[in-house]
C-alpha cells in the first residue's frame, strides 16, 4: 500500500470538499446575514412602537421627532439598549426615519440598499397593521 499516493489523494479530495463547501457557505451567509439584519430591523422597529405608545401615554400626543422619545421626561424603558446618541439604526446600521402621516406615524428602514421609496424598505404605520390584522381575521 502506497500511503504517500493515498495521502495525495485524500488531500485532494478533501480540498476540493473544503473549496465547495467555502462555495456553499459563500451563497448561503449573504442571505442568513439579510435575515438577520431584517429581524434586527423589524426588533427595533417594534421597540420604537412601543417607546411611541408609551410617549402618546404619557403626553397624549405623537412624538415630534423619533429624538422626543427619550428627552428628559419621557418613558424609554422599551427602547433599544444598544442605540447610543446617534439615534435609532436598523440592521444595517441606518437611521430608523420616523414621520407623521395622515394623523399617524410611519416608521421606515430604508432597507439593504439603503434607499428610501422602493420595494426593499420595511415601513410600519398603525392603521396598515390593523388592516392586515382584519383581513387575516377576515373582518375586511
Amino acid at each position: 500500500m502506497d500511503c504517500s499516493a493515498n495521502g495525495l489523494q485524500a488531500y485532494r479530495s478533501l480540498r476540493r470538499a473544503g473549496i465547495l463547501l467555502y462555495a456553499v457557505l459563500a451563497a448561503c451567509l449573504p442571505g442568513q446575514r439579510l435575515r438577520a439584519q431584517v429581524g434586527e430591523t423589524e426588533s427595533r422597529i417594534g421597540a420604537v412602537r412601543r417607546a411611541i405608545v408609551d410617549f402618546m401615554q404619557t403626553h397624549g400626543q405623537l412624538p415630534g421627532s423619533i429624538e422626543d422619545l427619550c428627552k428628559e421626561g419621557s418613558p424609554c424603558r422599551f427602547m433599544p439598549i444598544s442605540q447610543d446618541r446617534g439615534g435609532l439604526r436598523d440592521g444595517w446600521g441606518r437611521p430608523i426615519l420616523y414621520r407623521q402621516v395622515e394623523g399617524e406615524y410611519e416608521l421606515r428602514s430604508t432597507g439593504p440598499d439603503g434607499n428610501r421609496g422602493n420595494a426593499d424598505d420595511l415601513v410600519f404605520r398603525p392603521s396598515w397593521e390593523h388592516a392586515r390584522v382584519e383581513a387575516s381575521q377576515g373582518f375586511m
